[in-house]
């Protein structure tokens, strides 16, 4: 991708995103948040890592975490579809309907 401090910094990045995705198909969030924070630490912000950290904290139920990540994320790409998803998921957890259309 484009994101990274560096293209080791990316790859590396990039491992830990892969890393984190495969945890989170196995349903150990804790460990999937845990990479894809490692992945933003190593290769800074993106609309990706952001997502996909939003995701772990929604399936561990910390929605208001997860809302800062969609915001950062959104911030970074506003035409991100998984982003504005994952912000659904995450004001549905808030019970904030109103704001989740």
């Amino acid at each position: 991708g484009e994101e990274g401090k560096g293209v080791a910094g990316g790859q590396e990045a990039d491992t830990e995103k892969e890393l984190g995705n495969v945890a989170f198909a196995a349903g150990r969030f804790a460990k999937a948040l845990k990479h894809f924070s490692k992945a933003i630490q190593l290769g800074g912000e993106s609309a990706v890592f952001l997502t996909n950290r939003a995701a772990a904290l929604i399936r561990m139920e910390r929605f208001a975490e997860a809302l800062s990540d969609v915001g950062g994320a959104l911030a970074l790409d506003g035409g991100h579809i998984k982003a504005w998803f994952r912000k659904g998921q995450a004001l549905e957890g808030l019970a904030r309907y109103a704001d989740a259309v």
